[in-house]
């Protein structure tokens, strides 16, 4: 420990201990005290005070006489002292060594300081050399990004770098609602929506420097067909061949008529791979930026010169991940700018999601949740508007769908903690635990913490348990959760969000229905692939939705909203869906111009 901490960390770890302790108050203590602090050699200990108070950190005054003890003064707070390291590290690009040690060594509100001044020391920056300008975005997520393959991706902030990296042959523009050209600038439907032909861009580069051909996207999706646990396999397994019909023209032959496939296939999901691609390889794609470094806690993206559209104006993002930081509000998309010295004004921006937090009930376990009357115990006692009160937060509105602008238009249900006792009663339930899951990002925690607590009040017991994302693919969840605390935030494009949450074997809400339930929606699913009119086709994804809440599938809780704080001189700020920004729009101003 003496070889590899800084002085500086054993000055943070001092002032820690006295955190609550005022400057230039008199702290009575001994130097071998002091040494068990910082778990160093007594002789080291007093070498590191001298150098302390050469520095005019503190002042150390000894005791005298045998048997009374020293007093230490401090000149800094711990703030003070957490400024200085953190900022020092920051220079250094230390960021992950900052977040170990403080994760390591430091209390509760010593880490909680830390995470604020690193959020604040990060940001966006601009260098000048030789007159050019580089600019970078420093940010620190409070999560994991455990994978970069399109294939596997399971959260929504991996689906927003996906998009940073790779390209889909057509995407969709949620503005005009309609499919725009990416990879692809041309496609049509032949044999009324059964093969579907797309011509490709030419000079196309991969990060690698290969130009994208048709074998590629051969390659992309005989890989996705492949692979069954994907969450998009269900809504591309009616291809039935993928044809090369020459370098850049590929035609997809399907099994039935759907003329919403180009829009399955703009998903992330679908991103493009390079045909020589493996996993264990560095990600290899199309998109704007290129990955130059990337381990469990960094990634490094820097902008492609030679990306077919616009080259991004931002030249590097660096992205720190620590799923400690939960304890920090969400901070994807925090670009605060203290780093640059500027007296520009700040801004703030507030988007609600679309999507919802939600409970699912488990129909595929023998369990007690299959009583219908616990279900409806469960859904009264878990009262969105009571929650909302009693939580805030990032909870905006009461959900009654997915859909902020349906549930703006519901009818407010009255629930209540009689009713919950009352339909407990006339349930089957004999006192089993029951096991709620949930994924432990931003609130789940929180907002599951507050269930089980409803749950007491009626004679419920609830064990809670949160689910790591590489479980869903593996099924793991369906054998074990009587109910599971989901939440869905929905792409730009909705009708291929929810198709995907309908149809999906992977998704959150289909692994946990019932056949007769998964029967019903197919019926509706079928009717709408072969549908060109947007209005029919919502209508169908509204009538599984509402048959859903009448069947007691599901109970909708809030919908979200996401926070955004930047300063004027960060221009091009555009919001995707998840409220996260698109990197390769965005441009800083310096203070010169």
């Amino acid at each position: 420990m003496e070889k590899i901490m800084k002085k500086i960390e054993y000055l943070l770890l001092l002032r820690n201990e006295f955190i609550m302790r005022k400057n230039n108050e008199e702290i009575k203590v001994t130097s071998k005290e002091l040494s068990s602090i910082l778990s160093t050699s007594d002789r080291n200990t007093i070498y590191l005070i001298k150098n302390f108070m050469f520095m005019n950190y503190l002042k150390w005054i000894p005791g005298k006489g045998r048997g009374n003890r020293s007093s230490l003064i401090f000149s800094l707070t711990f703030t003070e002292v957490a400024s200085l390291y953190v900022k020092e590290m920051v220079t250094e690009n230390k960021v992950k060594d900052v977040i170990n040690f403080a994760n390591s060594y430091l209390s509760e509100d010593g880490l909680h300081e830390i995470y604020r001044l690193l959020h604040q020391s990060l940001g966006p920056q601009i260098e000048i050399k030789d007159s050019e300008l580089t600019s970078r975005i420093k940010l620190l997520i409070p999560q994991e990004i455990s994978t970069l393959d399109p294939i596997n991706v399971q959260l929504y902030s991996e689906a927003h770098l996906i998009s940073q990296i790779y390209n889909t042959l057509v995407i969709f523009d949620e503005k005009q609602e309609k499919l725009l050209p990416s990879l692809a600038y041309d496609w049509q439907p032949k044999e009324g929506g059964k093969k579907w032909t797309f011509l490709l861009r030419k000079s196309v580069q991969f990060h690698s420097g290969d130009f994208l051909t048709s074998k590629d996207i051969a390659f992309t999706f005989n890989k996705l067909l492949n692979t069954p646990c994907s969450t998009i396999h269900s809504l591309i397994k009616d291809i039935k061949e993928v044809e090369i019909l020459s370098d850049h023209i590929i035609r997809f032959h399907l099994t039935e008529v759907n003329y919403f496939f180009p829009r399955v296939i703009s998903s992330f999901q679908c991103a493009i791979l390079h045909h020589l691609y493996d996993h264990r390889d560095k990600p290899n794609g199309t998109g704007p930026f290129f990955v130059k470094k990337h381990d469990q806690q960094f990634i490094q993206l820097e902008a492609f010169q030679f990306y077919f559209q616009e080259r991004a104006l931002i030249d590097q993002v660096d992205i720190w991940m620590d799923k400690f930081s939960q304890q920090i509000p969400n901070n994807m998309s925090q670009l605060e700018t203290t780093a640059i010295e500027s007296k520009t004004e700040d801004i703030t921006h507030h988007q609600q999601l679309l999507g919802s937090r939600f409970l699912i009930f488990n129909s595929v376990k023998k369990c007690p949740v299959l009583d219908k009357n616990l279900r409806l115990s469960l859904i009264n006692l878990v009262n969105p508007t009571t929650m909302i009160k009693e939580l805030g937060g990032n909870r905006i509105s009461i959900a009654n769908s997915f859909l902020p602008k349906i549930s703006v238009n519901s009818k407010t249900k009255n629930f209540s903690i009689e009713r919950a006792k009352n339909f407990l009663k006339e349930s089957n339930y004999s006192g089993e635990t029951l096991q709620l899951f949930y994924f432990h990002l931003n609130e789940g925690h929180e907002t599951a913490s507050w269930i089980k607590k409803q749950a007491e009040y009626i004679g419920l017991s609830i064990n809670i348990n949160p689910i790591s994302p590489e479980a869903i693919p593996k099924l793991q969840v369906n054998s074990h959760a009587d109910f599971i605390l989901f939440s869905s935030i929905l792409s730009k494009d909705t009708e291929l969000s929810l198709l995907t949450l309908f149809e999906s074997e992977f998704s959150f809400i289909r692994p946990y229905l019932p056949k007769e339930v998964k029967k019903y929606i197919d019926n509706q699913l079928r009717f709408f692939k072969r549908s060109e009119d947007t209005n029919e086709r919502y209508q169908s994804l509204l009538k599984i939705e509402s048959y859903l809440k009448e069947n007691l599938v599901l109970h909708f809780l809030y919908h979200s909203t996401n926070t955004l704080n930047y300063q004027s001189h960060v221009k091009g700020m555009e919001f995707n869906s998840y409220g996260l920004i698109d990197f390769k729009k965005i441009w800083i101003q310096p203070d010169f111009l």
